[in-house]
């Protein structure tokens, strides 16, 4: 408990640390102390094995299941409508198998979330608990969890010289700092004041900013779009021309095989079953790729844009001195006092 309370005093360093007067809002980095909580990567750990244990029973279903299928495409001109209803139903069924032992290890009541509760829990409860005590002790009114906030694109960091008084604005009291510091052995110290003094912050909630933008509608406004736009389309009908000719290219050697097999010597045959076999793999291999490539090509092309719309964002709270910059397409409630920073962020990235 001690040491998930000094995790804690060291990440809301990242937020603000208020007077008592004040109406204070405060964010801590969960993700940062469950990482420093070593029952917490211990248990973690243990997680893992369990769920790659359990992943490898489903990958070995999942491999027979696409053998079945492979095999089954390759001979099914070949087979009588009997057989091919047989085949069917037997993938189905090795698929009904698959999603059934996927939902039992991985589903929202599975195996692997009963066993993440009974391992985490107990820590995060912890954790939670020494939130709440700091909550009371620092008169902070709302603490809110950085990492896991999708909706806050940007927060001011005030970078604190590594004075002593840095470190006693984000402690508190010197009574405060050496109840900590009894509790630590020097190692642990060092590595809390190290962070403190780099992300020390203090905010008054008077001074605080806050701006809000809609995301969404910015990325449609990129001027970027247009060009991935037009890339993606020519990438589309590429893949779409290869494929068409292949898919021409079988079925005009189909229909000849068709035709002739009842007069081919059985070697033929073989020959030409073969070649029709090996032509309809490279075909079902050939839209594989492309459906990869194309989501690989989107991915490629599309980060930069939203690299640079972020970057604006950023540019600007810094530049306007907002305390924080919000998602409006994340938010359930903007207050009326604050502001619409779309003009400016617009403004910086040339679109008018």
């Amino acid at each position: 408990m001690k040491r998930a309370i000094a995790l804690i005093f060291s990440a809301l360093c990242l937020s603000c640390c208020l007077q008592a007067k004040d109406n204070s809002v405060a964010y801590v980095d969960m993700a940062y102390i469950l990482k420093n909580l070593p029952q917490y990567e211990t248990a973690n750990e243990q997680l893992t094995m369990i769920a790659k244990r359990w992943q490898k029973e489903v990958d070995a279903l999942e491999q027979e299941i696409r053998v079945m299928t492979t095999n089954y495409q390759t001979e099914q001109i070949f087979l009588s409508e009997e057989m091919r209803q047989r085949r069917e139903q037997e993938i189905l069924q090795k698929e009904q198998e698959a999603i059934e032992l996927k939902r039992k290890y991985f589903g929202e009541s599975g195996e692997l979330v009963k066993k993440r509760e009974a391992l985490l829990k107990p820590i995060q409860d912890e954790v939670y608990a020494a939130i709440q005590q700091l909550a009371t002790e620092k008169h902070i009114d709302v603490i809110k969890d950085r990492s896991s906030d999708p909706g806050l694109l940007y927060m001011s960091i005030r970078i604190s010289s590594c004075k002593n008084s840095a470190l006693n604005r984000c402690w508190g009291s010197a009574q405060d700092k050496s109840q900590i510091i009894e509790t630590f052995n020097t190692t642990d110290m060092k590595k809390i004041v190290m962070i403190m003094a780099v992300l020390a912050l203090t905010l008054t909630a008077n001074a605080q900013k806050f701006g809000y933008v809609n995301t969404q509608e910015l990325f449609m406004l990129m001027p970027e779009l247009k060009d991935v736009q037009a890339r993606m389309d020519s990438l589309n009908k590429q893949y779409e021309n290869l494929l068409m000719t292949m898919q021409e290219e079988f079925q005009k050697k189909y229909q000849d095989y068709q035709q002739k097999q009842q007069t081919l010597p059985e070697a033929m045959r073989q020959i030409q079953e073969e070649e029709l076999s090996s032509m309809q793999q490279r075909l079902q291999t050939t839209y594989q790729t492309a459906q990869q490539d194309v989501e690989q090509k989107r991915t490629e092309w599309l980060k930069p844009v939203n690299e640079r719309m972020a970057k604006a964002i950023q540019d600007v709270g810094a530049a306007n001195n907002y305390t924080y910059i919000f998602d409006s397409a994340a938010a359930v409630y903007i207050a009326p006092d604050a502001d619409n920073v779309m003009p400016l962020v617009k403004t910086k990235l040339g679109i008018k």
